[in-house]
């Protein structure tokens, strides 16, 4: 911190406490918001990106269960067993 004698004796603080000290909360108030915003950016995007993409409608986990009987990855008796457990639901 420097002071600097001005005419007249008046006091001139230059650094922190200038402008008594309202530059010392804006300078402070500043970063702190700012790294409010990128923890809160951090945060939005790995909460996106852990949350895995869900079936919209059960008509669509259907589907799946058709397309994957369609393709011969499963047998009829194993496509009406979870057919009967999706509509359970």
């Amino acid at each position: 911190m420097v002071d600097v004698k001005m005419n007249g004796g008046m006091d001139m603080t230059f650094g922190w406490h200038y402008a008594n000290g309202w530059m010392m909360g804006a300078g402070l108030l500043f970063p702190l918001l700012l790294l409010v915003l990128i923890g809160v950016g951090i945060w939005l995007l790995v909460r996106n990106l852990n949350q895995r993409p869900a079936m919209s409608s059960p008509n669509e986990a259907e589907e799946v269960l058709r397309r994957r009987f369609a393709a011969g990855e499963i047998d009829a008796d194993e496509y009406e067993r979870r057919l009967e457990i999706l509509r359970r639901k």
